[in-house]
């Protein structure tokens, strides 16, 4: 018997900035490796030497917003960075129930940065939409309880 696919019902994403919890109802969200691929041409070889190195995570968050909480944290990071201090630190975490009864988690941390965020709403009748990208150091597997 094969276990069935986790689905977006079974994961969680928690959005942390300056130590808080900022609250994000996030629709969907994806993760992605931003990378170099190396492709070293070796005289006498028939083919290329491959390779890449990974220089950072994508992260988008499409969410929508109860309150403008998220929208007020980023830009309270926006002018944190204008003030030209400290950067406040910002982690990601992604907490997934799989189907055979285990947890697992997630999270992005590092130096993560707010990239070019979206804040809208469609229509008189539309839910509003809150964009916001992210690019971390890095994203490991965290222990779960």
């Amino acid at each position: 018997m094969s276990i069935p696919f986790w689905k977006g019902k079974d994961a969680k994403v928690i959005f942390f900035q300056d130590g808080k919890q900022i609250p994000v109802d996030v629709d969907s969200w994806s993760v992605k490796p931003n990378v170099t691929d190396i492709a070293d041409g070796v005289c006498g070889e028939e083919r290329d030497r491959l390779d890449y190195e990974i220089n950072y995570y994508d992260i988008n968050l499409e969410c929508k917003q109860q309150t403008t909480d998220a929208l007020e944290a980023v830009l309270d990071d926006g002018d944190n960075q204008d003030a030209h201090v400290l950067p406040l630190d910002k982690s990601v975490a992604f907490s997934l129930k799989c189907n055979d009864g285990t947890n697992r988690a997630f999270a992005a941390g590092g130096d993560v940065t707010i990239g070019a965020w979206d804040f809208s709403a469609g229509g008189r009748t539309e839910r509003n939409k809150f964009t916001l990208p992210l690019r971390s150091q890095y994203f490991k597997k965290i222990k779960t309880t």
